[in-house]
């Protein structure tokens, strides 16, 4: 029986508040974030561009949810909090979203994603 091997994706993007899941108690104590939450609750009051990026990132996992079920795990890491901040400079990021395949830096930007897809490929195969 072959084990097979588990790659980490670690994604470092800018993601609004509705992604960003607060503790109840953070909602709590700010009334302000909570109205934020919901002014901001949806994709279409994004501006275009940011729109558009986040379309093709769910596009793309999708793609790699159908192609790689069960041996891939994804992590969104938020670059305006403390780890995905420390995350940008350890791997000296310049552009959102950044693609991290088992702990290497592997391309930074939306237009580079089949790149990550064939890392994920020579990683599984390794």
């Amino acid at each position: 029986m072959s084990r097979m091997n588990l790659v980490k994706l670690g994604i470092i993007g800018i993601f609004p508040l509705v992604y960003t899941p607060l503790c109840k108690r953070c909602l709590l104590l700010n009334d302000s974030i909570s109205s934020l939450i919901s002014f901001q609750g949806t994709v279409e009051n994004m501006p275009p561009d940011l729109r558009a990026i986040y379309n093709r990132l769910s596009n793309f996992l999708g793609v790699l949810n159908d192609r790689f079920r069960g041996s891939l795990q994804i992590q969104f890491f938020d670059a305006t909090t403390p780890m995905g901040f420390w995350k940008t400079i350890r791997y000296r990021i310049k552009e959102y979203p950044a693609f991290i395949v088992n702990g290497k830096k592997i391309k930074q930007g939306i237009q580079n994603i089949e790149e990550v897809v064939q890392e994920i490929e020579w990683e599984l195969s390794s």
